[in-house]
């Protein structure tokens, strides 16, 4: 299972795209899709500890994962343009997620 939370980093009040929380169950060699939107952070909060993220296009969107949050992933468009890639998070006990984003 993977949990995906969306919240804004600073306060905006034309802000019209509201912070999400929403449980998606991943794998099983599928894709799961993620929106991301500009001027937001996306959290992924895996099952188990991260060993790895490999982002597709590092110019479109931001990935950053940090050993004090062994089962985080954090996510942020760097464009306010439309734009997909690919994000793999690979787990420590070898679960792979396949993201389109």
């Amino acid at each position: 299972m993977l949990v995906v939370t969306c919240s804004d980093g600073r306060q905006r009040p034309s802000c019209k795209r509201k912070p999400a929380s929403a449980d998606k169950s991943c794998g099983d060699g599928k894709v799961t899709i993620v929106e991301i939107a500009a001027h937001f952070v996306t959290a992924i909060r895996m099952p188990e500890a991260v060993n790895s993220v490999a982002v597709g296009d590092p110019a479109l969107f931001q990935v950053e994962h940090s050993e004090r949050e062994p089962e985080l992933v954090l996510v942020k468009a760097l464009t306010e343009k439309s734009a997909q890639t690919n994000l793999l998070i690979s787990g420590v006990h070898g679960q792979q997620i396949s993201l389109l984003l």
